[in-house]
This record gives structure tokens, sequence and C-alpha cells, in this order.
């Protein structure tokens, strides 16, 4: 088989890595606290998206609601379900300020067995779920361009989306399908959610590759394969594809093994834990901005209709 320059150089990167590595572990058992916060990193990017999700997720479960229970819901019981899923956005807000205070104030309480257990379970479900829904099957499907090049697709064909869906809306209106004419919404806010769930998962693959700089070899995979396919839109050869898989199930697979065991990559970074969920509180923050501000777009409701509602009302 015959190398190419960027063959040499990434053989080059992943045994010159592997070697830092080495350096850098031997540091690390000696307690040098820089490498420490490199970790945490990870788990700030992990944890945004998961909170992002989260609103992504409810968008999901309520456009499944309106689709089982079209036929059952008059107008009125439907502004009380849109009522509780913008509700819903704050409450979980408030919960993830609650998450960080709750964190910061028992990380150096024990906690009972069961809940310990149940931290575990919620902790691994999230991160084998995230690493799944955005990295690894793209990657075995070799879908993960097409999930980065979705965002710019839109961008060309969603001036006649929302054409087309307009059209749909004024029909449902005049028909008063007030469910499907508010599926067409979410519809589209679901569509813009996932778009946006799908440039954060490429955009942040340097900051995990960072996060995972204690293990050189992957944060070389991340950042390399993220300068191709970003910077020079190459394709990605299918070792490259490999070698992220297999970098990524290797993370997560110690991430959640030094948890369960509270070994020394998790023990070393443990009192900074809560700083976590404040990522958690930003990915709901922004997954909530941006749902709340297209929702009230499709609405027709400007800043403008909100100031005169106030002037009446006072």
């Amino acid at each position: 088989m015959k190398l190419d320059n960027f063959d040499i150089f990434y053989i080059i990167g992943i045994i010159s890595s592997s070697v830092i590595m080495i350096i850098l572990i031997t540091f690390f058992f000696y307690g040098i606290p820089l490498i420490d916060y490199f970790y945490l990193i990870f788990f700030w990017t992990i944890k945004f998206l998961s909170g992002f999700g989260l609103i992504l997720t409810i968008t999901n479960g309520f456009f499944f609601l309106f689709k089982f229970m079209k036929e059952r819901i008059s107008k009125r019981t439907l502004n009380v379900f849109i009522t509780i899923q913008l509700i819903s956005c704050a409450i979980l807000i408030g919960y993830g300020i609650y998450g960080i205070i709750s964190s910061y104030y028992e990380s150096n309480i024990p906690s009972p067995e069961f809940m310990e257990w149940v931290d575990i379970i919620v902790f691994s479900f999230g991160l084998i779920s995230i690493s799944l829904t955005l990295y690894l099957i793209p990657l075995f499907r070799e879908e993960f361009q097409d999930v980065f090049e979705q965002g710019n697709f839109s961008r060309i064909t969603g001036k006649v989306k929302i054409v087309s869906r307009n059209v749909k809306k004024k029909y449902y209106a005049f028909r008063r399908q007030y469910v499907r004419l508010q599926m067409k919404d979410h519809t589209t806010i679901k569509d813009i959610l996932q778009i946006w769930r799908n440039k954060f998962a490429v955009y942040l693959l340097i900051p995990m590759g960072i996060g995972c700089f204690l293990f050189t070899p992957i944060t070389f995979v991340f950042i390399v394969f993220w300068i191709k396919f970003f910077i020079f839109d190459g394709e990605p050869q299918s070792y490259e594809r490999i070698a992220l898989i297999i970098s990524i199930v290797f993370i997560v697979i110690i991430s959640i093994l030094s948890y369960i065991f509270d070994w020394v990559f998790y023990s070393a970074i443990s009192e900074f834990f809560w700083t976590i969920y404040i990522f958690y509180l930003i990915g709901i923050v922004v997954g909530s901005a941006i749902f709340i501000y297209h929702f009230t777009k499709l609405k027709g409701i400007t800043l403008q209709h909100i100031t005169d509602k106030i002037r009446d009302i006072t």
C-alpha cells in the first residue's frame, strides 16, 4: 500500500503524541494541576451538548404528543400545552441553577449508596447517548459530513421550506385545524434545533480534543480530523474515521469507569466537577433562547408587540 504525505504525517503524529502521552501521564500522577483542568474541558463540552439536547428532546416530545392527539385536542387545550412547554424552558433553567448550587455543596457530602448508583446510571446514559447519536452512529454510517452540511444546505432550501409551510399553515388556519398548524411550527423549530445541535457537535470537536489532552493521541485525532474536515473541506479517510470512533469509545469508557470506581482521572477533578453543571445550564439557556426566538417569530410576535402589550397592561 502506497502512503501519501498525509498518511506519513498521521502515523508520525500518532507515534509522537503517544510518546508525549507517556510523559504527561507521568506528570499527572505527580500531581501537575494544569493537566487536571484539561480533562474538565471534555466534561464541560459534553454537558453543554446534553443541556442543549434536553430542549430538543422536549420539543420532540410535544411534537409527538400533538401528532398522537391531533384529532382530539381543542384550540384551548393546545394553548395550554404550548404554555406548558414555554414554562418548561424556565423550569429547566431553574433546574440548571439548582444543579450548580446542589452539586457545589454536595461535592463534599457523602451520598447514600442508592443515590450514588442513580448518579452513575444518569451520568453513563448521558455520556453514551450523546456519543452515539452525535458521533459514533454518524461516523459508522459515514454520515458525519452530511450532518454538518445539513446546516449549509438548510440556508439554500430554507426559504423554499418556509414558503411551503406558510401555504400549508394558511390552509390549516382556514380549516381551523389548529393542532396541524402548530405541528408545522414545531417541525420547523425541531429542524432548526437539530441543525444547531449537529453544528455544535462538529464545532466542539476541538474543545473535546483539548479536554482529552492527557491522552494526547486522542487530542491529535480529534484536532486533525476537525482541521481536515472543517478548514480544508477534505474527505476523511477510513482510518481517520476509525481512529475517531476508537478515540471516542476509549474516552467514554475511561470516563465512566473513572466515575464508578473513583479512579485518579476522576478524583483529580472531583472537587471541580460541579462546574460542568454551569455548562449544562448554558446549553439549556442557548437551546431555550433558540426555541423561544423561532417560536415567537413563527407566531409573528415581535418586540414591538410585547412592548405594546405591556403598555396596555400598565
